[in-house]
């Protein structure tokens, strides 16, 4: 029987071309594809540092603590923020949680209700001391940290906090009475020290940024003064000049109107002074 000679038709140039170019497309895709994901990943990476590098760990409770309750190591872990989160001076950063809880570390006691995963302050602890880790390196030339002596009966008690922008007057004689009068007015509270364990519950002393050539005097009027400084805590968010043009002469004439004088405790109810 013979065999059926069916002919082959010869491929067609077209579809050899057609299939070079398939196969061309398909490796620039894959290479185009690996190139994306390694892009993409390099970016990812920086990104991660960034946001890693622009973030500070912070302390922050694990759990309710109530007004009165104590604080300790167990009820706090570090958590990372963005940085401008942890701006403020008050919030304690875990690179200072020893600091923070000192050699006692199961007598922190809380001043107000706190609240699980709310970040840790200085001002939430009876006492608490704003240690200002590189307080000094924010100064402005010519500034400088100063420590005042407080009167108890003329400040908001154990209500006063780091951070509070602040009216600091002083008591002087007015005739057989007294004037309470503004000595410096939008001074900011950078550390609180002591505690009164009177009736009266409040803090002996507070730090202020100042003025270097206003420091002398302001010393010499605090020495006149009976009992220290009063305080009036002010608005949060108002801006105030605490050292005008001019602040120093003022400071200068309460020193001299405060130099014939001498403050001592007097018979007389409602009156602190007595001249020479």
């Amino acid at each position: 029987m013979a065999r059926n000679n069916i002919p082959v038709k010869p491929p067609v140039e077209k579809d050899k071309t057609q299939g070079v170019q398939n196969a061309w497309l398909l490796i620039i895709s894959l290479a185009l594809g690996v190139i994306v994901v390694f892009v993409y990943n390099i970016h990812i990476n920086r990104v991660r540092k960034e946001a890693m590098s622009s973030k500070i760990r912070v302390a922050v409770l694990v759990k309710d603590v109530g007004k009165g309750d104590r604080i300790t190591r167990k009820d706090v872990q570090d958590k990372l923020v963005p940085e401008e989160v942890a701006a403020s001076d008050d919030i304690v950063k875990w690179s200072n949680i020893d600091r923070f809880f000192g050699r006692d570390k199961d007598k922190r006691l809380a001043v107000k209700d706190l609240h699980i995963n709310s970040h840790l302050q200085w001002s939430d602890i009876e006492g608490g001391r704003e240690p200002n880790v590189g307080m000094a390196n924010k100064l402005d030339p010519g500034e400088s940290i100063m420590t005042v002596t407080l009167d108890k009966e003329q400040c908001p008690g154990m209500a006063l906090r780091i951070g509070n922008m602040i009216k600091l007057t002083a008591t002087v004689p007015q005739g057989t009475a007294t004037e309470t009068i503004t000595v410096l007015k939008g001074v900011q509270v950078v550390t609180l020290g002591g505690k009164n364990s009177g009736p009266v519950k409040s803090y002996d002393n507070l730090g202020i940024i100042v003025q270097q050539d206003c420091e002398d005097v302001l010393r010499d009027i605090e020495q006149s003064l009976l009992k220290g400084f009063g305080v009036v805590v002010l608005p949060s968010g108002a801006s105030y000049d605490p050292f005008p043009r001019g602040k120093k002469r003022e400071l200068e004439d309460l020193k001299k109107k405060l130099a014939g004088l001498r403050a001592v405790k007097s018979s007389r109810p409602g009156s602190r002074f007595q001249k020479k």
